[in-house]
């Protein structure tokens, strides 16, 4: 019996695996005997992705979106396995511009206003404090008092008059935008 063999019985006792014997006719296994493993499969080539990756991106960057697209759409015909590292690099680049393009925000023309860009000035948008209106009864806006820049003070008065006050002062605001 083996070292290792009698390790097994002295741990597991009478459940120990008793160890093969050859059956009449077979040759015993040699232990020994050199087993080379399998040759491993070629790795890919980092050098060739990278290459078709940088001359991918170079080839995006002068292209326009619909030439990427149609591009990318050859390419993703062929199985990953059918294609060489260089094709897959410049795949990835494809995809990569495309994706990149479609999230960056397009530039707008000096000529069109930009929408975030309030053109009316804080001070013409401010309320107005408006002693009565025409029925004779205070606005809530213009119970809130101003600070020096002429913004209400919606903290200087009681939760219901602010909130009132907030309300109007916000529809001014939207009836002027538009």
């Amino acid at each position: 019996m083996s070292v290792i063999e009698q390790e097994q019985m002295s741990v597991f006792g009478q459940n120990a695996i008793a160890p093969e014997e050859p059956a009449e006719g077979e040759a015993p296994i040699d232990q020994s005997a050199d087993v080379s493993p399998e040759p491993a499969p070629e790795t890919a080539s980092t050098e060739e992705y990278d290459r078709g990756y940088e001359q991918g991106l170079e080839e995006a960057a002068k292209a326009d979106d619909a030439w990427v697209a149609n591009l990318i759409k050859i390419y993703s015909q062929n199985t990953p396995e059918s294609m060489p590292e260089t094709m897959k690099g410049r795949l990835d680049a494809f995809l990569y511009e495309q994706q990149r393009r479609a999230q960056s925000v397009p530039e707008m023309p000096e000529n069109v206003p930009n929408p975030t860009e309030n053109s009316v000035s804080d001070a013409e948008i401010a309320p107005e404090t408006v002693s009565s209106v025409e029925n004779g009864q205070q606005t809530a806006l213009s119970r809130i008092p101003l600070n020096e820049q002429g913004e209400p003070r919606f903290e200087a008065v009681d939760k219901d008059t602010a909130w009132d006050g907030l309300v109007e002062a916000v529809g001014v605001r939207l009836m002027l935008l538009t």
